[in-house]
C-alpha cells in the first residue's frame, strides 16, 4: 500500500512495483509505504518526506478552447466576446473580450475542463493598442462544478507574487491588483490551489471611456 500525505494512492500485489505519483503538487510532502500480509495486516510500514520543487515546465496553461475550457461573461460588447480570452492568440487589436465601459458588468469566468492545480495567471490586454489595458481588476476560483457568474462560491486567488517592479504592478489582499497605465501583459504567481473556474473582474481602464480589451487569459496548472 502507498500513500502519499495520509492518503491512498495505490496497492501493489508483485515484489517490485512502480508506483506513478500523478498531479502531486511541487511543495513537501509525507510517502507512507506498508506491506500487508494475505489478511490486510500490516506487518511493516516505512514513512519518507521529499519535497518536490517548483518549476515552470511542469505546468501548461489550461485555459483554452482547445483543451475543453469555456468563457462566459456578464456583458460582451458586439464581436468582442469571451470566447476570445481562450483562443490561445495574445496578439492583435481586435482579438479578445470586451465590455464597452460598462463597468458595472465586466466580470467575465473561464471553466476549465477540470480541476487543476493552479499556480501562475497572466493577464494580457490591450494587445498592440495605445489603450485599452486593465489597470485594475480582481481574481477568484471556485472548485465548484458549474458555479455562477455572480455566485457565492467564489474564493479569492490567493496571489504572492508578481515578475513586474512595483510601480506598474502592485498585488494587493484579496485577489486584488493594479496596474500601471500601458502595461499590456500581467504575471501573477499564487499559492497552490486547486480549481475547477476562474473569474476576472474588471475595475478600472486607461481608455478615457472606460473600456478594455482583454487579450487572453493563461491559466498555469499542473
Amino acid at each position: 500500500m502507498v500513500m502519499v500525505d495520509d492518503m491512498l494512492v495505490n496497492y501493489c500485489q508483485q515484489d517490485v512495483c512502480a508506483v506513478p505519483l500523478r498531479r502531486l503538487a511541487p511543495g513537501p510532502h509525507e510517502l507512507l509505504i506498508a506491506i500487508a500480509d494475505l489478511s490486510d495486516a500490516v506487518v511493516s510500514s516505512s514513512r519518507f518526506s521529499f519535497s518536490l520543487p517548483w518549476s515552470d515546465a511542469i505546468s501548461s496553461n489550461v485555459a483554452l478552447s482547445s483543451l475543453g475550457a469555456r468563457a462566459e461573461a456578464l456583458y460582451s460588447q458586439g464581436h468582442f466576446l469571451p470566447g476570445a480570452l481562450i483562443d490561445g492568440i495574445t496578439a492583435g487589436e481586435n482579438n479578445g473580450w470586451a465590455y464597452h465601459g460598462q463597468m458595472e458588468r465586466a466580470v467575465v469566468m473561464v471553466l476549465l475542463a477540470g480541476p487543476a492545480l493552479v499556480q501562475r495567471v497572466v493577464v494580457v490586454s490591450g494587445a498592440e493598442r495605445p489603450d485599452h489595458h486593465v489597470t485594475e481588476f480582481m481574481l477568484s476560483y471556485s472548485n465548484h462544478a458549474a458555479p455562477e457568474i455572480e455566485g457565492a462560491e467564489w474564493l479569492p486567488l490567493p496571489l504572492n507574487q508578481t515578475a513586474r517592479p512595483a510601480e506598474e504592478v502592485h498585488v494587493r489582499e484579496g485577489g486584488h491588483v493594479t496596474v500601471a497605465r500601458g502595461v499590456a501583459e500581467v504575471e501573477l504567481r499564487c499559492d497552490y490551489v486547486e480549481a475547477r473556474a476562474l473569474r476576472l473582474r474588471v475595475l478600472g481602464s486607461d481608455a478615457d471611456n472606460n473600456n478594455a480589451v482583454v487579450t487572453e487569459l493563461l491559466v498555469y496548472a499542473i
